[in-house]
């Protein structure tokens, strides 16, 4: 992935973005990092509208991991939830 962050220009960031691609399934840490926690947000988005969640299941995700106010906002308009 440096590479490749390298080839596209991108400079002083390699090891954060690759960080962030390595855990952006490590819950843990998305305690302690914002930019983790709405790059797990953005990824639950994509694969609960790729399947097909149950509204429980939409809404387990909304309460147990959703901490952002624009993840929310988006889980609640792509799914029509409160």
């Amino acid at each position: 992935m440096p590479e490749m962050l390298e080839k596209a220009g991108i400079e002083g960031i390699t090891e954060q973005v690759t960080w962030l691609v390595g855990n952006h399934h490590t819950h843990e840490l998305a305690k302690d990092s914002l930019l983790l926690q709405i790059l797990m947000e953005a990824d639950y988005l994509v694969n609960l509208a790729e399947g097909k969640a149950s509204c429980e299941k939409i809404l387990e995700v909304l309460e147990e991991f959703f901490v952002t106010e624009t993840g929310k906002g988006y889980l609640r308009w792509l799914f029509g939830v409160m």
